[in-house]
């Protein structure tokens, strides 16, 4: 719920949502309600754009903390939320490297879009624009035949569309 509402931009719905995920969490010792709530709160820092929250939120996913957990594929959407902050951080290996051990796609939820728009953002951070265009290209040919129905494909349209204007290409974004 926390995604949902982040994505969305109701934030204080999303942080309510993280709260009651916490809550829940402290009535449990499941490891997989403590992973989610983790996420749930990096969900919130990265409707903000708080990209050090969001490193902050999924640190013990990254660390191991939740043992096996962060490897679920309810929770698969980590890894992404984690390397996009690095990329926004400018850690742009520690994003390649989390990218990397990542399952292929789709898995979890996590659909090929989700990947392409992070690897383009991490091209385009280190100056290679062409590298960011190759990346975007095949996502967009599935996310056309796919309808674009996912926030994925909506997230790779609108950073795609920001590519665009920063190459001074007002009409094709």
């Amino acid at each position: 719920a926390a995604y949902l509402y982040a994505a969305r931009g109701e934030v204080e719905t999303a942080a309510g949502h993280a709260a009651a995920a916490l809550e829940a969490a402290g009535l449990s010792p499941s490891v997989e309600a403590r992973a989610c709530t983790a996420l749930a709160y990096a969900h919130v820092a990265w409707a903000r754009a708080d990209w050090p929250g969001v490193i902050t939120a999924l640190g013990p996913l990254e660390r191991g903390d939740f043992g096996t957990a962060a490897r679920y594929p309810n929770l698969a959407l980590w890894r992404y939320r984690l390397a996009e902050a690095f990329v926004n951080e400018g850690q742009l290996e520690r994003a390649r490297r989390l990218l990397a051990d990542s399952p292929r796609t789709p898995w979890g939820g996590v659909i090929r879009a989700d990947r392409a728009r992070l690897e383009a953002l991490a091209w385009q951070r280190a100056g290679q624009p062409g590298r960011a265009a190759a990346a975007v290209a095949a996502a967009r040919v599935e996310a056309a035949g796919a309808g674009s129905r996912r926030l994925g494909h909506g997230l790779l349209a609108l950073d795609y569309g920001r590519f665009l204007l920063g190459e001074k290409k007002r009409r094709a974004a």
